[in-house]
């Protein structure tokens, strides 16, 4: 069952997995979460989790109906609003309701950061989210080890997302145009670019489908994770040449682990389909 965050704010459900952070990298987190309360500042995950303040995350805006994404960037760290798309969303991101989230972001030594958000629900698939850049980001890149869900840092989170969270999967991995997120300028997301991730990966993971896309090259550059959040709570780590099982650390501050949630997300996935890597012919 998906696990229920928020009883603490350092509720954390966190990984190591690969340095994420650098130029010419770019990342994606997609997922279900259930908020049932809605407070600015709160996290819903974040990727090269370094500190609370230097972090590629996605968090409850500062109007509570909108997203605000970071980036992890020494002198000054960049902020943008993802606002859904008032005609499919009329009241944008509400309580009480599953969410499919998906994020992406691009980023090179400038620094200049690209992101794209998607926003969905059970009946409806998820539409690109309109972003508008409030702070521009400065400074040297950061990088870390560390995802975290739920909140903005692995451990010794203070804002925790208040709600449920379900399977999250989380790509990360040198851009290219062979890559597995085919960006073919870091830093940048074109228009086609996002169209071609968002019907790889978005749409097929809303409908509880495996992502369709696979890369002629970066076998070894890249990483692919599933937070399953169910039962012994493992996630599957692979490197498309290469796949392992390990535990999802959890913080919470007792020794019993995050409650695990009656509520159930609208289409589960099928974690096995992610090592069943078709052959690349060249």
């Amino acid at each position: 069952m998906p696990l229920t965050f928020g009883a603490a704010t350092s509720d954390t459900a966190s990984i190591v997995g690969t340095s994420f952070g650098a130029t010419g990298q770019a990342g994606f987190i997609a997922g279900w979460f259930y908020p049932t309360t809605l407070t600015a500042g709160r996290y819903w995950c974040s990727m090269g989790a370094n500190s609370a303040t230097a972090n590629y995350g996605v968090r409850v805006g500062s109007t509570t109906s909108t997203l605000q994404l970071s980036s992890a960037t020494a002198t000054t760290a960049g902020s943008w609003t993802a606002t859904a798309d008032s005609t499919v969303f009329p009241s944008g991101v509400t309580v009480n309701q599953w969410h499919f989230m998906a994020a992406l972001v691009s980023i090179v030594t400038g620094p200049t950061i690209a992101w794209r958000v998607w926003l969905g629900t059970e009946s409806i698939a998820p539409t690109p989210m309109t972003i508008v850049q409030n702070t521009a980001p400065a400074g040297a890149l950061s990088t870390s080890v560390n995802q975290a869900l739920g909140n903005h840092i692995a451990s010794g989170g203070t804002a925790a997302f208040q709600g449920d969270i379900g399977m999250v999967t989380l790509i990360q991995c040198t851009s290219g145009v062979n890559a597995p997120l085919p960006i073919a300028s870091a830093g940048t997301i074109a228009t086609d670019e996002a169209l071609l991730i968002e019907q790889s990966y978005v749409l097929p993971l809303w409908l509880g489908q495996h992502p369709g896309h696979y890369p002629r090259d970066g076998a070894t550059a890249a990483d692919w994770i599933i937070w399953a959040n169910r039962h012994a709570a493992t996630y599957v780590r692979q490197q498309l040449s290469a796949t392992a099982a390990t535990t999802i650390a959890r913080t919470d501050g007792t020794s019993s682990g995050l409650t695990v949630s009656q509520r159930e997300q609208p289409r589960l996935s099928d974690i096995s389909a992610n090592v069943r890597l078709p052959l690349v012919r060249r």
